[in-house]
């Protein structure tokens, strides 16, 4: 799809957005805090897999 390139992974339909795309999803709130948390699986290998999540935390205007 145009506007989704960062939505396919191996034919799998996964939603990845950055911050500002988050905020403009749920610009009908106050944003009250926004963070990114994250770690890093390290793998057989040596290869290092990192897994990131956004929370936001809003008040509805």
């Amino acid at each position: 799809m145009l506007g989704e390139e960062r939505s396919w992974v191996e034919q799998v339909y996964l939603h990845f957005c950055t911050a500002d795309e988050l905020t403009a999803d749920f610009s009908a709130f106050t944003v009250l805090d926004l963070e990114e948390r994250s770690y890093d699986e390290h793998n057989t290998g040596g290869v290092v897999h990192r897994h990131a999540s956004w929370f936001l935390e809003g008040r509805r205007r």
